[in-house]
């Protein structure tokens, strides 16, 4: 009886090592979920303030003249791009 009860009592430790293995594994899992929650709702926040810069430029008829130079139609042609990347629409 004496083998079987240390038998038993290396299968308990063996258990009982292995769900603390478990547990910290699921902590590490819940932390590394919550990080990343975080850094979406910041970057969320962060395109929320994109879109809403590209809005105010949008309306602004300073940067939507007729070009009369190359330069200054090649601005146009870059800043085009650009909302319409922060935008979703290209």
């Amino acid at each position: 009886m004496d083998e079987l009860e240390r038998e038993n009592a290396a299968l308990r430790e063996q258990l009982a090592g292995r769900t603390e293995q478990l547990e910290v594994s699921i902590q590490n899992n819940a932390l590394i979920k919550n990080g990343l929650l975080k850094r979406a709702e910041r970057a969320e926040a962060e395109l929320a303030k994109l879109r809403q810069m590209v809005a105010q430029q949008a309306e602004d008829e300073g940067l939507w003249f007729n070009a009369a130079t190359a330069p200054e139609a090649y601005l146009q042609q870059e800043l085009r791009r650009l909302h319409a990347a922060v935008e979703g629409t290209k």
